[in-house]
């Protein structure tokens, strides 16, 4: 090879390095245009609806352990949002001592748990999504704490996160049509 054909080569390649950023930008932008999951139409835009968005988002960028934590938020915020929807007033309660009765909190929040098993009890979802919401909410509660045994960053945990959401969301919104 000649010294000409070096210096042109050497010259189209500075030349190519000055559009890299801008390449680099364009690929950013169709890895971020590719999502893993479809949120159904069934899910509305609510306050509930972002956490879902960023979820898959967090999945979609390795980012499993968050994805988790964003699924549980989800979840527990359309539980909230139906329940103050259904018995028009908030998930609180009043907390007594087992023992001696004395009030020991006013206002106790009921938290995810016990606002999944009112869904249950209310119809709001099946019965047969009655373990799946549980799970949902282990997992969650599982990513978002330290972790007393391993908790593994692990895809395929997180994909069940999102599958669960979605199916007890679609679930929670198509009773709440209904029951309006």
């Amino acid at each position: 090879m000649d010294c000409t054909t070096k210096i042109e080569k050497l010259d189209s390649i500075k030349e190519l390095e000055l559009f890299w950023p801008e390449i680099e930008i364009e690929f950013e932008n169709l890895k971020l245009n590719i999502r893993s999951f479809d949120i159904p139409e069934e899910i509305p835009m609510t306050e509930y609806r972002p956490d879902l968005e960023e979820a898959i988002k967090d999945f979609d960028n390795g980012c499993y352990i968050s994805s988790l934590v964003l699924c549980r938020r989800a979840y527990e915020g359309a539980l909230v949002e139906t329940y103050k929807i259904k018995e028009k007033k908030e998930p609180f309660e009043e907390l007594k001592c087992k023992n001696c009765k004395v009030t020991i909190r006013q206002k106790a929040y009921f938290g995810i748990s016990k606002l999944h098993g009112w869904a249950i009890k209310e119809g709001m979802v099946i019965d047969r999504l009655k373990q799946v919401g549980f799970l949902l909410s282990d997992m969650g509660s599982g990513a978002a704490h330290p972790p007393l045994t391993d908790f593994k960053r692990d895809k395929e945990m997180s994909r069940l996160g999102i599958t669960a959401t979605i199916a007890l969301l679609k679930e929670l919104n198509n009773k709440k049509e209904v029951k309006r």
